[in-house]
């Protein structure tokens, strides 16, 4: 199924995952040997979609732990050709009730300057409500990736979810985190 539903010049941003289908199809059958999960149910909390990029926020059980993941990919063609993360391990579980909708709110104006005044804003993605923010900057000195989803309500901001990671010094391909 990659073949068909990736493309062959696929570019990979994740640190731990080499670049390409065969990065992939690695990654994917190291997975296939994790334990299976107690509990069977999609890991996916919210997904939305602005032009030829889809964002994807997940909550998994993994080798023991809590991981929240926050990833973009970008489609051309009808294929999954770019794809971003973050991954941080996190001690509670998000609410998937928190990702209700509203009646569409204008986010023209959205000024992320204000929230983020310490970051480089990479991305700025958004549908109905939500906005999705994938930017970079520092924690304790050293490079990281935040991805921000936000959920503007009547009032102005509703909800808040972050996940953060630092950009390790050694990945395997040559792409770069953002």
């Amino acid at each position: 199924i990659i073949d068909s539903l990736i493309s062959k010049n696929y570019i990979q941003h994740s640190p731990m995952v080499k670049d390409g289908r065969e990065g992939l199809r690695e990654a994917i059958n190291f997975l296939k040997q994790m334990p299976e999960p107690k509990e069977k149910k999609s890991p996916i909390l919210f997904m939305m979609a602005e032009g030829e990029f889809v964002w994807v926020f997940l909550q998994v059980d993994m080798m023991g732990k809590k991981l929240a993941i926050m990833e973009i990919f970008r489609v051309e063609d009808g294929k999954l050709t770019e794809h971003w993360d973050a991954t941080e391990e996190i001690q509670e579980s998000f609410n998937r009730e928190d990702f209700r909708t509203y009646p569409l709110i204008e986010v023209s104006g959205f000024s992320t300057k204000a929230l983020f005044p310490d970051r480089k804003i990479h991305r700025l993605l958004h549908d109905g409500n939500f906005v999705g923010i994938q930017s970079s900057g520092m924690i304790d000195g050293k490079a990281a990736v935040f991805y921000d989803l936000i959920m503007k309500g009547e009032e102005g901001v509703e909800n808040h979810w972050t996940v953060k990671q630092i950009i390790p010094e050694q990945m395997m391909h040559d792409n770069g985190k953002l």
